[in-house]
This record gives structure tokens, sequence and C-alpha cells, in this order.
């Protein structure tokens, strides 16, 4: 019998253009973890590298160096780079970027927990973005 917390959103998946979204597939998986996997179901699994956490953080950091390239035209030379400072980023591109994260993850960011330090560079927008995207957990009613 499951307990009492539930997720109202499935398991974030690994989802880097280096995994194909398909079942059974080995997809990017390398060493002797190869082939194993975890997720809800094979097609919706994450490969298990035995850093999974930091892999998964490379993986954000890469679907958003993507957003910025693919959409707003712009390459990021670094995750740490300041993009306000470094002038890779401005106010203008800063709402297109908004929009872009907004539309390639499924969520809405709303004014009041917008601050300026979760976006300077590409490692805290991936770490905004992987708290945005972690399952809402609620607690269900035992009748």
């Amino acid at each position: 019998m499951p307990g009492p917390w539930t997720s109202t959103r499935p398991p974030v998946g690994d989802w880097s253009a280096s995994t194909s979204h398909t079942s059974g597939g080995s997809g990017g998986a390398t060493g002797s973890m190869a082939g194993r996997t975890i997720g809800c179901c094979t097609t919706c699994s994450r490969r298990s590298t035995g850093s999974s956490t930091m892999t998964d953080a490379r993986d954000l950091e890469a679907q958003i160096a993507e957003v910025f390239a693919e959409r707003l035209q712009v390459e990021v030379p670094s995750p740490d780079l300041d993009l306000f400072e470094g002038g890779v980023v401005d106010s203008l591109m800063f709402v297109k970027l908004l929009t872009s994260l907004e539309q390639r993850f499924g969520f809405r960011i709303s004014f009041e927990e917008l601050e300026i330090d979760d976006f300077r560079t590409l490692r805290h927008i991936a770490r905004f973005v992987a708290a945005k995207r972690a399952p809402q957990v609620r607690r269900v009613s035992a009748s």
C-alpha cells in the first residue's frame, strides 16, 4: 500500500539530446552500469550512472545552453560566466529568456519569484529550473 505522500507530477527523467525517448534502448549510457534504468517505465527512464545528480545537473545545463543557442541565437561560453556583466544578456534578452524557459520546461515564472541572481549564470539558471521542475508533494487524505 502506498504511503500518505504522493507526487502530483511524474518523475523527471534525463531528457538530454543524447538520449532518445524510446523504450528499451541503451541510449547514451556507458560504463559498467550501462543498460540499468530507473524511472516510472522503460520509455520514461533515466540512465543510472552512479552520480545521477551531477549528470542531471549537467544535462539540464546543456538543455539551457540549447535554449540560448536555438531560441536566442547566443552561445554561452561557460556555465559560470555572469551573463549580465559579460554582456550576453540585456533586459530585452532576459524577457525572451524567461519566455523561452517557460515554453521549453512547461512552467510559469511569476514576478514575485524573480531574483536576478537566479539568472546570472547558466549554472544558476539550471538550479532555478531544477527547483521549478521538482515534483510537488502533497498530502493525500486517507479516505
